[in-house]
């Protein structure tokens, strides 16, 4: 398919993806948390500061695991003429990528 009818049809693009969900019957704060989710809850813009960093324990109600239930977490780029130019000449991935951060 030719890039210039993808990107003139597209008016954006939406990711999805579930991820687990803590007990809420057995979830505990975790004193000394993985640094890695550190980052990544670090890009959440301080809507976790004076907040626990739980982790999963297991009991009955969720089969020992920890974990019950997933949820759903999205994202979505639209489309713009820098993005839409960038798609016209089949620009690489991290170009595009970078165009539709700037745009925040």
């Amino acid at each position: 398919m030719k890039p210039f009818l993808v990107a003139s049809s597209i008016q954006a693009v939406l990711g999805q993806r579930l991820i687990r969900v803590l007990c809420p019957k057995c979830k505990a704060p975790d004193p000394e948390p993985n640094p890695m989710w550190l980052k990544l809850a670090a890009s959440a813009r301080g809507e976790l500061e004076g907040r626990n960093v739980c982790k999963p324990v297991g009991c009955d109600h969720c089969s020992g695991i920890g974990f019950r239930g997933r949820v759903g977490v999205f994202e979505m780029m639209v489309m713009n003429n820098q993005i839409r130019t960038l798609a016209f000449e089949r620009a690489p991935t991290n170009k595009i990528r970078k165009a539709a951060l700037a745009v925040e």
